[in-house]
């Protein structure tokens, strides 16, 4: 994709140990580090690593190897994003359950909102259900009153 499109207009999301239908590196810590500096020649737009469930700090390995925009997720809230992006452990941040539980996140987010809780049981299932039945902010407001 690089070759074909330029770098610049390619990113790259990374799960180390993330597990997912069985998946298993025998050496992550030795993996990972490998492919972020065979990236890092390719000058891609940006890196988005999402970490769940492992006790290795990955962004403190792989964020020095890496030269383009530095994203971050796997189960952030608001205050630990923001946080991440001050100390410059970041350069952004990525919400995908967040979001897809509340489409208006950033709104929520600006208004200190409270979230609508995920149903993970509708996650990767045909339809609609779990996907654009979420109340908006605005449906919310109209039903209180």
């Amino acid at each position: 994709m690089a070759a074909e499109a330029s770098g610049d207009r390619v990113g790259i999301k990374i799960s180390p140990e993330m597990g997912f239908n069985d998946i298993v590196d025998a050496a992550p810590q030795e993996t990972y580090p490998y492919l972020v500096e065979q990236l890092r020649e390719l000058k891609l737009a940006y890196l988005h690593v999402a970490l769940f469930g492992t006790s290795t700090d990955y962004h403190a390995l792989l964020r020095p190897r890496f030269d383009g925009a530095y994203l971050m997720g796997g189960g952030l809230d608001q205050a630990r994003a923001e946080a991440l992006i001050a100390d410059g452990r970041a350069d952004a941040t990525v919400f995908g359950t967040a979001f897809l539980a509340n489409p208006d996140l950033p709104e929520r987010f600006l208004q200190g909102a409270a979230l609508n809780a995920p149903d993970k049981d509708t996650f990767y299932s045909p339809g609609a259900k779990g996907y654009t039945d979420y109340p908006a902010l605005d449906s919310i407001r109209r039903s209180d009153g």
